[in-house]
């Protein structure tokens, strides 16, 4: 099933990327095809959603671990960032600033 547990799904060009109970999975936009699924390390808890870029879909795991996945038809992980604490809220994006909060702290990642 592509139902999400809590985490909203996002659509990137033509695909749409799902994160449920620690697993990604991509579907084509139109016929819902599924084109691939895969469990992402730190990602089991996972409640924010996800989040994109033209080029990236962005997972944030509980734990402070984002897994940056390439779009596309196949499965491929370009990275995977660690901040420290609890993370239980999406990150807002303006821009080229991402506003990500855990319990106790508000981080600013910023593109310069």
């Amino acid at each position: 099933s592509a139902a999400p547990g809590m985490c909203s799904p996002v659509a990137v060009d033509g695909r749409v990327y799902v994160l449920s109970r620690g697993v990604l999975s991509c579907h084509e936009s139109d016929s819902g095809q599924e084109l691939f699924k895969k469990r992402l390390n730190g990602a089991s808890s996972a409640t924010a959603s996800l989040w994109a870029s033209p080029t990236h879909v962005y997972a944030l795991g509980e734990s402070g671990d984002t897994n940056v996945i390439e779009t596309g038809d196949s499965f491929k992980l370009a990275s995977t960032n660690r901040l420290p604490g609890l993370y239980w809220s999406t990150p807002g994006v303006y821009g080229q600033t991402i506003l990500i909060r855990d319990v106790d702290r508000l981080f600013c990642v910023q593109e310069d």
